[in-house]
C-alpha cells in the first residue's frame, strides 16, 4: 500500500516547489560522449577540417544493434521521414495515414514529401495507431501508413502490417522516441519498409540528428542519394575518380541533410549504453505505473502484450472523481510542485489535427486521441526529469508525493479557488 509522504504540506499550498531529483550531475550525457566528441574534433582539425569516418561507423553499429541491414544518418528525424517516404514513391496526390495523437513533425514530413496526411485514431492501450481504424481510413488515394511509436511504446505492428499487406500499402515507422523498444524481441523500426530515429534530444542525443533504418538496399541507396544532393557514394566510389572520368555524379535533386562527424562521435558510445538505460527505465516505469494504478484515479497506458517500451514517456488517463473533482490541469500543477515530472506535452490542449499548420488536412473521427488530450497525464519525459533513469528510490518517493496530492485534493482545490488560506 502506498501512503502519502508524511510531515509535508503539499508544496502547491505553500506556494513553492519541492524537487524530487536533486543530483546536479544528472544528465543524458557524460564523460564518454565528451571524450568521443573531442577526439573527433581533434582528428578533424588535424586534417584541416575534413571529417573522418565517424558517421559510417555509427551507421554500421546502429544497424547491427537493432538488426537492420542499412542505416543512413541524417540531419533530423523529420528529414529522415521525408526522405524515406519519397524513396518509397510517396508524393503528389498520395495520402498517408498518420495518428491523430503525435507530434506535428510526423505529419509535416508527409507534407514535405508532397503527400497529404490523413489523421486516424489511436487505441487506448498504446496511444499508437488503431489497426481497425486504419483499415476504415484506407481509400484509393492511400499509399502509406506512418506508424508512430509514441512515448517509446511499440504499436500493434503485426496487425498494422496485415492491413497494409491487404491494401498494398507501404509502412513507415516513426520511431523517433523509441530507441531500444522491442516487440516480441524485435526492434521497432524494422517491421515496415523502414524506420526513423531521432537524436534531438531523446534517450540518445547529439542535440540534433536522426537516422533511417531499412532492409531494402534500393530504399537505402535512394535515401543516401537524397541525403547529399543526389550523390550516391556507394555508386560512385565514395567520391573517388571513376573509370569513366566522372566525379560527384548527382542522380536526383537532393538535399543537404547529412549528419556531422561530431554528432556521430557523440552517439557511438551511447549505443553501448542504450540497453542498460532501456532496461532501467522500463523497470522503473512498470513500478511507477503499478503504483499509480494502486493509488487510484490513474489508468496507465499499458502497451502491447509482449512488448518492451523504453518509456521515453509514461502516459496515464486521469480521473478527477478519484481526486475529489480536482481538475486534471490543477492536479498536474500540484504534482509538478512536488517535483513529480509531469510533462507539459499532455497539457497543450491541442492535437496534431488542430495545429494551425495541419488544420487543412483530412481527419477521421478520433475520440480516443481527444480523450487523452482532455484526460491524459505524461510522466517521466527525460528532458523534464531523469527520475525513470535513476535509482528506484525516486519511484517510491514520487508515488508517496502523488498519494499526498490525492489525500490533500480538497485543500488544494480550496486554495486554488481562494476559499482557504495556505498553511
Amino acid at each position: 500500500m502506498i501512503t502519502p509522504a508524511t510531515g509535508f504540506v503539499p508544496a502547491i499550498i505553500e506556494g513553492r516547489t519541492r524537487p524530487l531529483v536533486t543530483d546536479p550531475g544528472a544528465s543524458l550525457l557524460g564523460d564518454q560522449e565528451r571524450r568521443a566528441l573531442l577526439a573527433a574534433f581533434d582528428a578533424a582539425a588535424a586534417r584541416g577540417g575534413f571529417e573522418g569516418d565517424e558517421v559510417a561507423r555509427f551507421e554500421r553499429e546502429l544497424a547491427a544493434r537493432i538488426g537492420a541491414a542499412h542505416a543512413i544518418a541524417v540531419s533530423s528525424a523529420t528529414t529522415g521521414l521525408q526522405l524515406l517516404l519519397t524513396s518509397a514513391g510517396v508524393g503528389a496526390g498520395a495520402e498517408v495515414l498518420v495518428p491523430a495523437h503525435t507530434f506535428p513533425a510526423s505529419a509535416h514530413a508527409v507534407i514535405h514529401a508532397g503527400a497529404r496526411p490523413v489523421f486516424v485514431d489511436v487505441d487506448r492501450d498504446t496511444l499508437c495507431l488503431d489497426p481497425g481504424r486504419v483499415h476504415e481510413a484506407v481509400t484509393e488515394h492511400t499509399r502509406a501508413i506512418l506508424v508512430v511509436h509514441i512515448g517509446g511504446k511499440p504499436a500493434r505492428m503485426p496487425e498494422i502490417i496485415d492491413v497494409a499487406s491487404r491494401h498494398g500499402l507501404a509502412v513507415v515507422e516513426d520511431a523517433a522516441q523509441a530507441h531500444g523498444a522491442t516487440l516480441a524481441g524485435r526492434h521497432v523500426g524494422t517491421f515496415g519498409l523502414g524506420g526513423v530515429f531521432s537524436f534531438s534530444p531523446k534517450l540518445m542525443t547529439s542535440f540534433r540528428g536522426g537516422a533511417i533504418v531499412t532492409d531494402d538496399p534500393l530504399i537505402a541507396d535512394r535515401c543516401r542519394q537524397l541525403r547529399f544532393h543526389g550523390f550516391s557514394p556507394e555508386r560512385e566510389g565514395a567520391g573517388r575518380q571513376t573509370p569513366g572520368g566522372r566525379r560527384f555524379v548527382h542522380h536526383v535533386a537532393g538535399y543537404s541533410a547529412a549528419m556531422t562527424a561530431l554528432q556521430a562521435a557523440m552517439l557511438i558510445p551511447q549505443l553501448g549504453q542504450l540497453e542498460d538505460q532501456v532496461r532501467r527505465r522500463h523497470d522503473n516505469a512498470v513500478r511507477f505505473a503499478a503504483g499509480l494504478a494502486s493509488i487510484g484515479g490513474f489508468r496507465p497506458v499499458p502497451g502491447v502484450q509482449g512488448s518492451r517500451g523504453n518509456y521515453y514517456m509514461l502516459e496515464a488517463f486521469f480521473d478527477p472523481e478519484h481526486f475529489g473533482g480536482l481538475p486534471r490541469d490543477l492536479a498536474a500543477e500540484a504534482l509538478l510542485s512536488e517535483g513529480v515530472p509531469v510533462s507539459p506535452v499532455a497539457l497543450a490542449h491541442m492535437l496534431a489535427p488542430d495545429n494551425p499548420s495541419l488544420e487543412h488536412c483530412r481527419a477521421m473521427p478520433h475520440p480516443v486521441a481527444v480523450a487523452f488530450r482532455d484526460e491524459g497525464l505524461v510522466f517521466g519525459h527525460p528532458l523534464q526529469s531523469l527520475f525513470l533513469s535513476g535509482d528506484p528510490s525516486y519511484v517510491t518517493e514520487a508515488l508517496e508525493r502523488v498519494a499526498l496530492i490525492k489525500a490533500s485534493a480538497d485543500r488544494i482545490a480550496a486554495v486554488s479557488d481562494g476559499t482557504h488560506e495556505a498553511g
